[in-house]
């Protein structure tokens, strides 16, 4: 778990975080995993919570999420996450890692950071939706915030396509980044 606060604007500012969910079961998938995130302030006191689902994480695997929200009110002195999942699916195959993120290009601005690359599927069935969830890294692996992005119409067997995501805050030191993908895996297990 790592992140980075931007600039106070008023009563808000930009908070980047990554949080690195691990399943650990050799030979089920986890399905439906609801996240619950905290936000507290320097006396304990919640700030806010995000809520979120993963649809689906591979048997040994860790799950690299990224959010970046505007957050009101003080500042964050504590985060703490739960992650539950609704169900899980028999399998020891690793079947999630079949998208890759490719031609990665991290561009800093004065107040926002951009990644963009190419998302290539190399499924053998479309994929009606996915999600991109990405870390910034310092040098030493220590996780400085992260980002999502949705591609609502999905991948086509075999297409590429261009991705761009803004952070809009600054993130100094991010020197590497990891990612992962989601998406109901059953779309995999239907019928063409």
């Amino acid at each position: 778990l790592g992140g980075t606060a931007g600039k106070r604007e008023g009563d808000s500012y930009m908070l980047s975080l990554g949080l690195d969910i691990e399943n650990p079961n050799p030979e089920r998938m986890a399905r439906k995993v609801m996240l619950d995130i905290t936000l507290k302030d320097k006396d304990g006191q919640v700030i806010a919570s995000v809520k979120d689902q993963i649809q689906s994480i591979d048997p040994a695997t860790v799950y690299h999420y990224g959010i970046t929200r505007r957050i009101r009110g003080a500042a964050v002195a504590g985060i703490s996450a739960k992650a539950t999942s609704e169900g899980w699916l028999k399998l020891s195959t690793p079947i999630m890692k079949h998208i890759k993120l490719s031609s990665l290009r991290i561009v800093r601005g004065e107040n926002e950071l951009k990644l963009s690359g190419e998302l290539n599927s190399h499924y053998d069935r479309d994929l009606r939706s996915i999600t991109l969830h990405y870390q910034l890294l310092s040098a030493e692996n220590k996780i400085l915030g992260g980002g999502s992005e949705w591609v609502l119409d999905g991948l086509d067997v075999g297409e590429s396509r261009r991705v761009d995501s803004r952070i809009a805050l600054p993130i100094e030191g991010a020197a590497k980044v990891v990612y992962s993908i989601d998406f109901d895996v059953v779309q995999l297990l239907e019928e063409n």
